[in-house]
């Protein structure tokens, strides 16, 4: 593989919890009218692989790289169906859905995902007073989070912290209970929306156990 500086397209999400701020405050290239709540900017993640914009490899997915190039794309020994890496930005100008992302074993099983998702955080931007409600609080039984998340006042069982511009959120594993982001800040159940009550259910299911960690924070 010849190494440059790759180019590449970027996937937009319109999802409810977004507004403006991402092509307000970084300027993205070519941003569609309405809610810009995400933008993938590195993915392979099924149809939202980004294309090659520049260069010898113009016109080739991120897909075509990594099945063409594995080991010079992520590590000498490394194959695997997609590129485990998905870099994205996200403005939670509203609250985020409380979710929890699976582990390998979870996602393969329950999701038919070939692996898990861990994750790391930088906050670009925050406005005063921003918060995220992350991890559980201890000391709470599964009936106890099941009735809190039913009337949704999470505030009840879940610590919230503050958040500023600046603020890193180092790598986390899956399996724990998290996180939705309040304003400033694939292969994951949440709680919130239709049949709340049956994901409420697979999402405690899916903890296997709350106290095996504190808490993580992301989208």
């Amino acid at each position: 593989m010849n190494a440059y500086p790759i180019k590449m397209t970027y996937h937009v999400r319109s999802y409810y919890f977004g507004e403006r701020l991402i092509p307000d405050l970084l300027g993205e290239r070519v941003a569609p009218d309405g809610v810009v709540a995400e933008t993938w900017e590195i993915s392979d993640y099924k149809d939202t692989t980004g294309r090659v914009t520049n260069g010898e490899y113009a016109g080739k997915t991120l897909h075509d790289l990594v099945t063409g190039f594995p080991e010079e794309l992520v590590r000498e020994g490394w194959s695997g169906p997609h590129f485990p890496l998905l870099e994205k930005v996200l403005d939670a100008s509203h609250m985020l859905p409380v979710h929890l992302h699976p582990d390998d074993e979870t996602a393969q099983k329950k999701h038919g995902e070939p692996h898990g998702k861990t994750e790391a955080w930088h906050i670009l931007w925050a406005a005063e007073e921003a918060t995220i409600l992350a991890g559980i609080k201890e000391g709470l039984t599964r009936e106890e989070l099941f009735e809190a998340f039913k009337v949704q006042d999470y505030d009840a069982v879940m610590p919230r912290h503050p958040v500023r511009a600046g603020w890193d959120h180092p790598h986390r594993p899956p399996r724990m209970l998290p996180h939705p982001l309040e304003r400033g800040g694939p292969g994951a159940d949440r709680i919130l929306g239709r049949n709340r009550e049956a994901r409420m259910g697979r999402v405690l299911r899916t903890a296997g156990g709350h106290r095996r960690g504190t808490g993580n924070s992301g989208g």
